[in-house]
């Protein structure tokens, strides 16, 4: 962990807060690192790991983006970032998408687009979250789902504008899928028309799992969750092929807060598996931290908290065997998970399962516990967040070793730390302020891992 190198102006090569999705580009050359409390995206070179181009909306009153999603047209790269809150376009709020051309001379903002203008709803009933589409079918089309009562939304950026295509009510997600809380996007791996989104909130019984048609931008079903799956947060595709030859889909699917993961038939919508106990399965190997302030953690408490699953790195094509890679949140999360959820013994990390036909979810002694440090950071406490394969590796996001980027009138006035080199202070005796005190004298880490 440390710097990152940057060939940019300093403007553009200044830390931002809370980085939040590792998002690599089709060809895995890129990579998309979002702020979630800030207004900017940052593109890094995968090989040389240098932050090679900043996209910014600074001109956006409260901007902040959650993710983002990459398309390419024609030999032509494009990056939407996702808004949660922005003021775009004479609205107060309720965010939208921005809509990036990647060149070699610098990215150029296209296009940005009002979530509540372009659906006719008020600033405080829309909060696009994510954004996805599906790359074997390049027809420009994209899928945003909403957090709050917007349901999701079909988009074309084809001419390089952005403009609304269609709207899937929370009315018509009903009764799977109308309680808001809408999250990731994912392309099936192997049908060009279809892409899935997933839907939670930190509440029991009430996430669940959308299918949509990305050709001709309808809803094609939903399915709910169980009734003890709370806060449905990752989600991965496993083929596999069956004895008769025939290859069969299912999906791997995380629930933040309940800590748990389901297996369903993709064809069939039926569950092969729900409610698994992913703490249970670590068998108490969770990542040893140099924690100097946490006591041991009792032997039935809960440590480990999973977030973005990554994509299944597989020993081959339709085995369905395979390594999937999650982060584990810390015990002071910066971002979205409610106070009542947090776990006072949380065991921060990348952690890995070993998936066997893609039915069934073990660990082995080649799957790893890797600690994300408490030391890095003022609090405290590390907070991983975004996971995901580039290319052979897996990135990881810790959100903890950054701070607080200060506006004033659309600009950068200054940055608060959050992020120690050296000894740890001791742990603060309530949840820490935000932005937290950072002591003279110390300097930015950068957060990736």
């Amino acid at each position: 962990m440390g710097t990152m190198p940057c060939e940019l102006s300093m403007e553009k090569c200044a830390p931002r807060s809370t980085p939040h999705m590792v998002l690599p580009s089709l060809d895995h050359t890129l990579v998309a690192v979002s702020y979630t409390t800030d207004k900017y995206v940052h593109i890094i070179d995968a090989r040389t790991r240098t932050i090679v181009d900043s996209l910014g909306v600074p001109h956006i009153a409260n901007a902040k983006i959650h993710t983002g999603t990459w398309y390419e047209c024609s030999g032509e790269l494009y990056f939407v970032m996702v808004d949660m809150t922005g003021a775009i376009d004479g609205a107060t709020g309720g965010g939208g998408l921005h809509l990036w051309k990647i060149v070699d001379s610098g990215a150029v903002l296209l296009h940005s687009w009002s979530a509540p203008n372009a659906l006719g709803m008020f600033e405080n009933e829309t909060k696009p979250i994510a954004a996805g589409g599906n790359h074997a079918n390049a027809n420009g089309l994209l899928y945003v789902t909403d957090a709050k009562v917007g349901g999701g939304y079909f988009v074309n950026i084809s001419s390089e504008v952005i403009s609304l295509v269609s709207h899937v009510s929370i009315e018509q997600l009903a009764p799977d899928c109308n309680h808001g809380g809408g999250l990731w996007v994912y392309a099936h791996p192997t049908d060009p028309s279809i892409v899935v989104a997933q839907y939670g909130k930190q509440s029991p019984g009430e996430s669940c799992i959308a299918f949509l048609n990305i050709h001709d931008a309808t809803l094609v079903s939903t399915i709910a969750l169980s009734e003890n799956a709370n806060d449905a947060h990752g989600l991965a595709f496993c083929q596999h092929e069956d004895n008769s030859g025939q290859t069969k889909t299912y999906i791997l699917n995380t629930n933040r807060v309940s800590g748990t993961l389901d297996i369903i038939d993709y064809d069939t919508r039926s569950f092969v598996s729900t409610d698994i106990d992913l703490n249970s399965k670590l068998l108490n190997s969770f990542a040893v931290n140099d924690d100097t302030c946490t006591e041991e953690a009792p032997p039935s408490e809960r440590r480990y908290q999973p977030d973005v699953l990554t994509a299944i790195k597989f020993d081959s094509e339709n085995s369905g065997n395979g390594i999937v890679y999650q982060a584990s949140r810390g015990r002071h999360p910066k971002t979205a998970v409610l106070p009542q959820n947090r776990l006072d013994y949380a065991a921060p990390g990348l952690y890995s399962f070993s998936v066997i036909a893609c039915t069934t979810v073990v660990r082995t002694g080649d799957d790893i516990s890797l600690p994300a440090y408490n030391a890095k950071t003022t609090i405290n406490a590390a907070d991983p967040h975004g996971a995901e394969l580039v290319g052979d590796e897996v990135w990881m996001i810790d959100q903890a070793p950054t701070g607080s980027t200060i506006y004033c009138d659309d600009k950068v006035t200054h940055f608060v730390s959050n992020a120690l080199h050296g000894t740890s202070i001791s742990c603060p005796s309530s949840y820490p302020p935000s932005p937290p005190i950072v002591p003279p004298g110390f300097t930015p880490l950068g957060g990736m891992r």
